[in-house]
């Protein structure tokens, strides 16, 4: 975030509330540095669903892509993720 600060904090932060805050408009993608490829995957495609989300608010996408994202976590922390890989 603070590069040139030197200083930061790394923190594991769930997709729901990654999403929320894209779609907000609180944080972009330049605010994030992955720390690894998924991570990085990800934040890939959470930015670009959140841009057509904002794009779409307000029939009710930006609401669907968070119920989206929030069934693919349930998902995959019940160990069905297997078609997304």
């Amino acid at each position: 975030m603070h590069a040139a600060s030197g200083k930061s904090v790394r923190v594991e932060i769930a997709e729901e509330t990654v999403v929320r805050l894209l779609l907000e408009g609180r944080v972009c993608a330049a605010d994030f540095r992955c720390l690894d490829i998924r991570s990085k995957q990800c934040l890939r495609r959470l930015c670009l669903e959140s841009c057509i989300g904002r794009t779409m608010i307000g029939d009710g996408s930006a609401r669907n892509l968070f119920r989206r994202v929030s069934a693919s976590r349930l998902k995959a922390e019940s160990g069905e993720d297997s078609e997304e890989r």
